[in-house]
């Protein structure tokens, strides 16, 4: 026992309430299931002309999105260089 050294114990870690195991076990699971919804939305509109073919319904609905992005990245851009 001479040579061995000293385990130190492990630092007290705050104790979570049942309540508030669930409430962060909520919150995690609607973002996550939000951000899922969003990327599948993402991916089958942009699916949509190959499932339909070219019908021009989807086409638009297709170019909408592509113009939605763009104005987004713009305006993020323009943001971070303010």
């Amino acid at each position: 026992m001479e040579g061995k050294a000293k385990r130190t114990p492990p630092p007290d870690k705050e104790i979570e309430t049942p309540i508030q195991a669930r409430i962060i076990f909520l919150l995690y699971f609607s973002t996550r299931s939000l951000g899922l919804a969003m990327v599948q939305k993402r991916s089958a509109i942009a699916k949509l002309p190959d499932i339909i073919g070219n019908h021009t319904i989807a086409k638009h609905i297709k170019k909408d999105h592509e113009k939605n992005n763009r104005l987004l990245r713009f305006k993020l851009r323009n943001r971070q260089n303010i």
